[in-house]
């Protein structure tokens, strides 16, 4: 179990040396093409000779996580292999190169990538494509808390993240993406809700006047969505993506 989330949380870095990334050197160490870490979705992968899918860790535009345990006897680094993606019922052929053959990961270059294909997957993790696209403020900008370590993650279309951290662990948090809202305390629980009006809402603003209806029950589906979001944010250290993975478990 701990292996599948470490390689479902891969990409986070220690705290210490994240905290004093400044917004451009986060950009200057972020993937040209955003690779999206997956828990399920809407893509499948199928190789040409099988009709059973096979698990997708991580895709971008140019290259392909696949699962090495389904890929037994392993490829050889190096070799090709023919498979199609199915995204929203529509089929895409393709042809990987195997790069690297590790354990539980199996990473392929995309040969003959189209740009119907590209466009599709664009489409298909427009939100965890945002979520990459956060940058982390750094923690000497922001206001003191006298309750713990405030972290924030702020992107260009108003995707927010939010979270404070005492004795290592998380106490609270506030997560926006549009136009979904989720807060989280021990004193109020997990929350969700649909924001009415966005233009004004800062979640490191307690005093806002925004509404938000909130769902009762929570969907899982937006539960997902937010995992997913977290999943793809940059520089968060791998336990603070388990700790908001917890937080944000199913209902």
């Amino acid at each position: 179990m701990l292996k599948k989330l470490k390689s479902l949380l891969q990409g986070g870095e220690e705290e210490k040396s994240q905290d004093n990334l400044t917004h451009h050197e986060g950009e200057r160490n972020s993937r040209r093409e955003p690779r999206v870490r997956l828990d399920g979705g809407p893509i499948q992968f199928h190789r040409t000779s099988d009709d059973k899918p096979l698990e997708i860790y991580n895709l971008s535009e140019s290259g392909i996580g696949l699962s090495f345990a389904q890929m037994q006897p392993p490829p050889k680094p190096g070799s090709q292999l023919g498979g199609r993606f199915t995204i929203a019922s529509t089929e895409f052929a393709v042809v990987c190169e195997v790069v690297h053959v590790t354990d539980p990961i199996v990473g392929c270059r995309l040969l003959n990538r189209s740009e119907e294909l590209k466009h599709a997957i664009k489409k298909a993790f427009e939100l965890e494509l945002r979520a990459h696209n956060l940058v982390k403020i750094r923690p000497d900008v922001l206001a003191p808390r006298s309750d713990g370590t405030p972290y924030y993650f702020q992107g260009s279309h108003k995707e927010e993240l939010f979270f404070v951290v005492q004795d290592k662990k998380i106490i609270s948090l506030n997560l926006t993406f549009a136009p979904h809202s989720v807060e989280w305390s021990h004193e109020k629980g997990l929350r969700a809700g649909k924001i009415v009006q966005l233009a004004k809402l800062r979640v490191t603003d307690s005093s806002h006047s925004n509404p938000i209806d909130y769902f009762d029950p929570i969907p899982n589906e937006l539960l997902s969505q937010a995992r997913n979001f977290i999943n793809n944010v940059d520089f968060l250290s791998f336990s603070h993506k388990r700790d908001l993975f917890e937080i944000l478990k199913n209902v």
